[in-house]
């Protein structure tokens, strides 16, 4: 799927592709109410970030593990919403460069109501059944959880956090991670009858990833940046999805 906006646009502009996962993410990016186009925090923030660089922005929709690899061979330009501890291939840290940080979140865990435990360990995680999506990271708090190899019996893996949290309403499977932004959102539409534990697993800062070669655009993207935040217009943004 292929949907496009424009920034700045002006003859002789520059195209840069960037990757967003296929399924919707409120409130980061989803489809508006107007047809083929999108709308959510990081459009918003895109189109602010690279005004003035002379580029149109060309979205595509791809599953996870299809996106980071088109960013790996040039493919795809530019990945937002991305911490640098989730991309660290080999030729992900060569050929990445990331903007200043425009947003923090964390991950939390989140259980089926039958399997949640406050004080659980590693002999009681490794009962469980682990829900986690194609593609993603799994946090290092969680590695220790799971069998070095993979296991159907212990993991599940499925396409997006949507299908995951549901897994755990029918206890398909026993527990999984998610953004806690995301999560609050989903479950505004939702209501799911699940568990969230009250610690977060981790904190992490989001940047806008960009394929090394367009490193020149950097400094003007954090001025960009630095100017939203100083103005309270990052603040406006967050505030018009909640």
């Amino acid at each position: 799927m292929l949907l496009t906006i424009c920034v700045g646009a002006v003859k002789g502009e520059d195209v840069l592709k960037v990757g967003l996962l296929t399924e919707d993410r409120p409130p980061f990016y989803m489809a508006s109410s107007e047809k083929g186009s999108l709308e959510g925090i990081y459009i918003d923030l895109l189109n602010e970030a690279f005004a003035g660089t002379n580029v149109r922005l060309e979205f595509h929709r791809l599953p996870q593990t299809r996106l980071r690899l088109m960013m790996e061979e040039g493919g795809l330009d530019v990945e937002p919403g991305i911490d640098m501890r989730w991309r660290q291939r080999p030729q992900e840290v060569l050929g990445s460069v990331y903007s200043e940080p425009f947003m923090e979140d964390a991950e939390v865990l989140l259980f089926a109501k039958d399997a949640y435990r406050e004080d659980y360990n590693k002999i009681y995680m490794r009962k469980l059944r682990f829900c986690g999506v194609r593609g993603y990271e799994i946090p290092d708090a969680l590695k220790d959880y799971l069998p070095s190899e993979y296991d159907s019996a212990s993991q599940l893996y499925v396409l997006n956090e949507v299908q995951a949290l549901r897994m755990l309403e029918v206890s398909r499977c026993d527990y999984t991670y998610i953004s806690k932004l995301l999560y609050r959102f989903l479950n505004i539409w939702n209501a799911y009858e699940i568990e969230v534990h009250p610690h977060p697993l981790q904190h992490f800062q989001l940047r806008f990833r960009l394929s090394r070669k367009h490193e020149k655009l950097l400094e003007r993207v954090n001025t960009n940046l630095a100017h939203m935040q100083q103005s309270g217009e990052l603040q406006r943004i967050m505030k018009r999805y909640e």
